[in-house]
């Protein structure tokens, strides 16, 4: 769920109408919801307190900083990828590039 916070952050899309790039998005689909779930993390401090408290099995690392000096943080599952990395076909879109 992270990965989409900063994707969206990065490719913001406009309410009122699909994004260019993705012109079949129903415009009622970028509406924010009137309440937001108490489950979202939505401060740095609480994905800090999240990644710190809930992840258990993972391995909790920083893998780099924003502009503005704050971690980056990243869950690592398992034996990492050996050799030329790929991606799934959502992450592609959120590239702009499905050859990614």
């Amino acid at each position: 769920m992270l990965w989409l916070l900063a994707l969206l952050r990065t490719f913001p899309l406009q309410a009122g109408g699909p994004d260019k790039d993705f012109p079949n998005i129903p415009a009622a689909y970028l509406n924010q919801p009137p309440i937001i779930p108490a489950f979202w993390v939505t401060t740095v401090e609480q994905v800090d307190r999240f990644l710190d408290g809930t992840v258990h099995v993972g391995r909790v690392e920083t893998i780099g900083s924003t502009a503005g000096g704050r971690r980056i943080r990243a869950v690592f599952y398992g034996k990492p990828r050996e050799g030329r990395g790929t991606s799934t076909f959502s992450g592609s879109l959120g590239f702009r590039d499905v050859r990614a």
